[in-house]
């Protein structure tokens, strides 16, 4: 029984920070789903194509048609990135990326502003070693430079 009860608390601890990292709206924000249009780390800005909304209650609508939005990250803005990637910033976003935003909108014409700017990174792919089949490449460390001893 003990056993049980200690893998249940573990795998609670090992889920639980995926479950911490996901961005909720709180009353009188949403949180917008789209893809990183384009990314402008100065001034502390992105655009994404927003394909959906959630409103605080829970509710999540599809928007008609993908709408671009600018939006604007400040001081307390809070990065979640969820493959565990430490210290996360505006600097580890690429175009194309699947993001979450929460915050507030401000108005026609006016950029969003973000309390919460999450994503998921996608892990790096080696290049292949072009001698070595790629069943095998998968298992293998990348190649080494060869060093001449003489």
């Amino acid at each position: 029984m003990l056993r049980i009860l200690s893998a249940s608390v573990a795998l609670c601890l090992v889920a639980a920070p995926g479950w911490a990292q996901e961005p909720k709206a709180l009353v009188g924000e949403i949180l917008l789903s789209g893809t990183v249009e384009s990314l402008d780390v100065v001034n502390s800005r992105l655009t994404i194509t927003a394909t959906s909304f959630t409103g605080a209650s829970g509710a999540t609508k599809a928007l008609p048609q993908p709408k671009s939005k600018l939006i604007q990250l400040g001081n307390a803005t809070q990065f979640l990135e969820s493959s565990g990637l430490k210290n996360p910033s505006l600097g580890d976003l690429a175009k194309g990326l699947a993001v979450r935003v929460v915050g507030k909108e401000l108005g026609a014409g006016k950029p969003f502003a973000a309390r919460q700017l999450a994503w998921t990174s996608v892990a790096p792919v080696l290049p292949p070693d072009p001698l070595t089949p790629p069943a095998v490449a998968a298992f293998l460390p990348p190649p080494q430079q060869a060093k001449d001893i003489s």
